[in-house]
């Protein structure tokens, strides 16, 4: 089974890091990455431009070498919906379980994507908590509730998993404002990070 976390990383912080080195930890998926959108479509503008983005990730993993770096998004060159990604998983992984990962916030969003009844057909759902969002144990896109992690191996998509990891209490969008403000993003980032957004004149 292989897992993956979407995102702008816009910029990339220690939240998205530690979580992705946690699940990897627990010793079930084959393989967990970090998927950057190529156009995020439910968002106005980045504060940073496509390839800033792909090179801090790229810095950061240095410091993080199991995590790998998905290109498919970036690679497509066209608006990021989800479910056109999970399709094309699909095909080049036929006899593979997909899980997305995603943040308790972002569930409560997920009937706002593209064909988002759709998305159960190609991957299971797998969720840490967000600080300031506890998880709204609801059926989410016709996605079944499952209370063991292993269950995720018995389909290759429709499950809805809880667990019981929760992501720091770090945001791209405190720290972009941070940035706007000319404040410190110490220890919010890996300092391969902050160079980067040093060297981009932030």
């Amino acid at each position: 089974m292989i897992a993956f976390l979407g995102g702008t990383f816009d910029p990339i912080h220690f939240g998205h890091l530690e979580a992705v080195k946690k699940i990897q930890q627990i010793n079930f998926f084959k393989k967990v990455s970090l998927l950057p959108s190529y156009q995020p479509v439910q968002k106005n503008k980045c504060l940073f431009d496509l390839n800033q983005r792909i090179e801090m990730i790229e810095s950061a993993l240095a410091e993080y070498p199991t995590i790998e770096l998905d290109y498919d998004e970036i690679n497509s060159k066209n608006p990021s919906y989800m479910i056109d990604t999970l399709k094309l998983k699909r095909n080049t992984n036929p006899d593979q379980s997909i899980c997305l990962i995603i943040g308790s916030d972002t569930l409560e969003n997920l009937p706002s994507w593209k064909d988002s009844k759709d998305l159960k057909e190609f991957c299971h759902l797998f969720v840490i908590e967000r600080p300031k969002y506890p998880p709204n144990k609801v059926n989410q896109c016709g996605f079944e509730l499952v209370n063991s992690i292993n269950k995720l191996n018995q389909s290759r998509g429709g499950y809805l998993y809880f667990s019981d990891l929760k992501m720091l209490d770090i945001s791209s969008t405190d720290i972009r404002e941070k940035l706007l403000n000319k404040k410190s993003i110490e220890s919010l980032t890996p300092y391969s990070v902050t160079s980067k957004i040093a060297s981009y004149g932030f």
